[in-house]
């Protein structure tokens, strides 16, 4: 077994078991398992826009994706369906080889 697949492994077993972290959710229209990280976002976002005198953001999330669920990687400015809401894409990072965190904000209506 090489690192990448033992990594993989540790993914699977600990931070995407839905018994620990994860949860499974309708990623636009697929079901796959997830992390939801509010703090995430907060770190990213809130910390930023206060310093930056910009007010601030809200309702917003991170998630965090296996690489191998995603079908098609979402850009910024795109909009996505989570779990029946529409939310807007603020940025996306590719965070380890294996995993994606999407940085989203609830959309209005």
């Amino acid at each position: 077994m090489n690192l990448k697949e033992i990594m993989q492994q540790d993914l699977e077993d600990i931070f995407f078991n839905e018994d620990e972290f994860a949860k499974k959710i309708d990623f636009c229209g697929t079901e796959i398992v997830a992390i939801k990280s509010i703090q995430s976002y907060k770190d990213k976002y809130l910390t930023k826009a206060s310093e930056q005198g910009l007010g601030t953001y809200k309702n917003g999330f991170a998630l965090i994706i296996k690489q191998k669920d995603l079908n098609i990687i979402p850009e910024p400015s795109d909009e996505v369906e989570i779990d029946g809401i529409r939310m807007f894409v603020l940025d996306v990072e590719k965070t380890a080889q294996l995993i994606y965190s999407i940085y989203l904000e609830r959309i209005d209506d």
